[in-house]
């Protein structure tokens, strides 16, 4: 991992911890808390697969922590709440205090009673103004939401069929932002009336990776 500081111009490059049980050790999907504290998910000696276990980086001391993360959950994708809590999301949605490392709210979104048919995969989680997870399913090309309060999940089926929604954000507006994969599209949900909009860009077979929010946010 490595840091720029602009007005000193100054880099500096910092190791991830070894993980021996893989042919590599690496991180993505960086986040930077209330405190400037850098979170990511890394691959460690904690994971049999490639995706990473939570860790957080304090720049100011040079030190590692890990997330105390329940048993069999898998981390890849990482955002920040509302409340400056990091939440991560696969096929469960997991909130972390950055202050205490602990798991603080799970729910495994693949086990709801209302979940339909066919396969599922999650793919990268935001939350919305009241802290509620989103994730874009990938496998079964719905929008996931979690209510924090009941643990009720509802599954909004995107427009476009079999386009494989990914890499979703939530703006300013708790508008959920994501790209249409194999939709070649990039979509919006309002969160607020539970409606999308869909966008065609100028090329054929875009196969659009993510999308960012608008100028406005």
């Amino acid at each position: 991992m490595a840091r720029w500081i602009h007005k000193q111009g100054v880099f500096t490059e910092y190791e991830f911890p070894v993980a021996t049980t893989h042919a590599w050790t690496g991180g993505s999907d960086v986040q930077v808390d209330a405190d400037d504290n850098i979170w990511f998910p890394l691959t460690t000696d904690k994971t049999e697969g490639h995706f990473g276990w939570p860790v957080k980086f304090d720049p100011k001391t040079e030190t590692w922590e890990t997330a105390d993360m329940p048993e069999g959950v898998m981390t890849q994708f990482f955002t920040l709440g509302p409340d400056g809590k990091i939440w991560s999301g696969f096929s469960n949605f997991v909130r972390i205090n950055p202050d205490t490392l602990e798991v603080e709210y799970q729910l495994d979104w693949t086990k709801a009673d209302n979940l339909p048919p066919g396969p599922h995969s999650g793919y990268e989680p935001a939350v919305d103004s009241q802290g509620n997870p989103y994730i874009t399913d990938f496998g079964g090309s719905y929008i996931v939401k979690a209510d924090v309060e009941t643990d009720e999940v509802k599954f909004f089926k995107v427009p476009t069929p079999n386009s494989q929604p990914r890499r979703g954000r939530m703006d300013s507006q708790d508008r959920f932002w994501f790209a249409e994969y194999t939709g070649d599209k990039i979509a919006m949900l309002d969160t607020k009336t539970e409606q999308f909009k869909e966008w065609s860009p100028s090329m054929k077979w875009a196969g659009p990776y993510t999308s960012s929010l608008p100028n406005n946010k």
